[in-house]
């Protein structure tokens, strides 16, 4: 019995990370992060100086935070693609 990292599977790991999406995906994800973290601070502060409380920002952190998670059980994951071989 073999142990360790097979070689084709390093392969197929390093033809993954470099094909031609991963990098957009990359960059709309630290994009959106973040915007997020700055627009989103930003909201809560005008919050506070509005409702002098932090409970608001908390309730739209929470909506959001849901949100996400539902998201994530209605994307699919990608599916990989393996040619034959010659």
């Amino acid at each position: 019995m073999k142990h360790g990292l097979n070689t084709d599977q390093i392969e197929v790991t390093l033809s993954q990370l470099t094909q031609n999406t991963y990098p957009c995906f990359i960059r709309l994800v630290f994009t959106a992060w973040g915007v997020g973290g700055f627009m989103l601070a930003l909201l809560a502060g005008k919050l506070y100086d509005t409702y002098q409380a932090f409970a608001y920002a908390y309730y739209g952190a929470a909506t959001l935070l849901v949100i996400a998670a539902a998201v994530t059980f209605l994307v699919k994951s990608p599916h990989v693609v393996h040619e034959a071989a010659e």
